[in-house]
């Protein structure tokens, strides 16, 4: 991307996570285990495959893409329709294909949710414990995890707060999930209801999106605090990592340095994602460079309003 690269983000990266589907009725079907298992020859959540790498979601039904470029968006585009390309021919002979959009319009959770038994299992399961997985909030979501990095503390008080302002409008640009349970909730992102959701499943305040931050530091404790009280009730045996419990739409991750925006709805095809994610960071660019990024910031009920 090459306003990315223009101001300093130097390896962003982008991640689809899509649904399976069969391909006779689009009814949701488990096969994320036995591709993950074909693609790396042993049975695990996530593979690094030459420059890609491949991962489960919560239910045997996710699949998750993800690739890292620097400046060259057809590269990224070729490289991410190669990865789906090959999942769809190992899921044929299955019965299966990826399934685009932000959700399923007809699928039932409770029916249809077969949560991730595999390594990890006793995570996953203390999860479905702690959360409920088989929702429409946390096993029906097909979106792109948008990966932005971040150098000192004064970079990330930058990016954070410029990408508070523009995560507020990403549901707008990428909308593509208006039905759910076969109506329509009155939003054309699910997303937006499912970040809540999950944060008032586990008594969090909030919405969607974080409070102001001007340092890595100050987002933790305002966001992983929360989470960390919320997890010593739900879950005293620790099995849950509070940075892995994506309860909000822009989240830190410490580890790779980045700031990770959930909140785009998964298109029809990956050069549809591309595009709504160059016009991201064109204008995440755009605001970095301008007042708004140091300016006042507007409170997280502001942002879920709009």
């Amino acid at each position: 991307m090459t306003d990315a690269h223009a101001t300093g983000l130097a390896h962003p990266q982008l991640t689809l996570h899509y649904q399976i589907a069969r391909r006779d009725d689009l009814c949701l079907s488990p096969g994320a285990d036995m591709v993950l298992s074909m693609v790396s020859g042993e049975l695990r959540h996530r593979v690094c495959l030459d420059e890609a790498e491949w991962e489960g979601g919560v239910a045997c039904h996710g699949l998750g893409f993800t690739v890292s470029r620097a400046a060259d968006p057809d590269a990224w585009a070729l490289a991410l329709g190669e990865q789906t390309a090959r999942a769809n021919e190992l899921l044929a002979p299955l019965g299966g294909r990826l399934l685009p959009g932000g959700s399923h319009p007809f699928m039932d959770p409770a029916r249809e949710t077969w949560i991730w038994n595999h390594d990890q299992a006793e995570v996953f399961a203390a999860l479905d414990r702690v959360c409920g997985l088989k929702c429409q909030s946390w096993s029906n979501q097909g979106y792109a995890a948008i990966r932005v990095p971040y150098g000192d503390d004064a970079d990330f008080g930058r990016a954070f707060a410029a990408l508070r302002l523009l995560a507020a409008i990403v549901p707008a640009l990428a909308a593509s999930s208006p039905l759910v349970d076969g109506v329509d909730r009155g939003y054309s992102s699910e997303r937006v209801l499912a970040f809540c959701e999950r944060g008032a499943a586990l008594g969090l305040p909030g919405g969607p999106l974080p409070g102001p931050a001007a340092t890595p530091g100050e987002c933790l404790d305002k966001e992983l605090g929360p989470v960390r009280e919320a997890l010593a009730r739900l879950d005293p045996e620790g099995l849950i990592a509070p940075g892995s419990l994506a309860v909000g739409g822009l989240r830190l991750e410490v580890e790779s340095r980045s700031i990770v925006c959930d909140l785009a709805d998964l298109q029809e095809c990956p050069r549809a994602d591309l595009a709504v994610t160059g016009l991201f960071f064109h204008a995440l660019g755009r605001l970095r460079a301008s007042d708004a990024a140091g300016g006042e910031q507007p409170a997280p009920a502001a942002l879920a309003a709009l």
